[in-house]
């Protein structure tokens, strides 16, 4: 049973340990740079005080993610000494309760890692 637009869903996310849980994955896999896809719109202008970041595009059957973390007491990376060495690593932000937003990016096979079925858009129409 899926969700109505507008209903109201509680995500508790995947726990990684007592104080960070996993909350997020953004993935963009190699089929969406294709050439004859439509370009994504312009972001606009990056405040001063902000960062913009690109991902590069991932080979062919792979995928870019970015996991998404947030955790309490200290900022939490996925594999932290990896992540760091790999130049991975996105954050901290923390707000006013003391929890930490982080991010870790990563390259994945879609073979190995696939995407779960329920995040999977519906084919759109067919390119011009």
């Amino acid at each position: 049973m899926g969700m109505r637009p507008g209903e109201a869903h509680w995500f508790k996310g995947r726990r990684i340990n007592d104080h960070a849980t996993h909350v997020l994955t953004f993935r963009s896999t190699w089929d969406l740079f294709q050439r004859d896809l439509p370009s994504g719109p312009s972001p606009g202008n990056i405040k001063k005080t902000a960062s913009g970041l690109i991902v590069p595009a991932p080979l062919q059957m792979r995928a870019a993610d970015v996991d998404v973390y947030v955790s309490r007491r200290r900022p939490y990376w996925e594999h932290e000494k990896r992540a760091r060495r790999d130049d991975a690593c996105l954050g901290p932000m923390s707000n006013e309760s003391g929890e930490f937003l982080t991010a870790v990016s990563y390259r994945r096979s879609q073979f190995t890692h696939p995407a779960p079925a329920a995040a999977i858009a519906p084919p759109g129409p067919p390119a011009r």
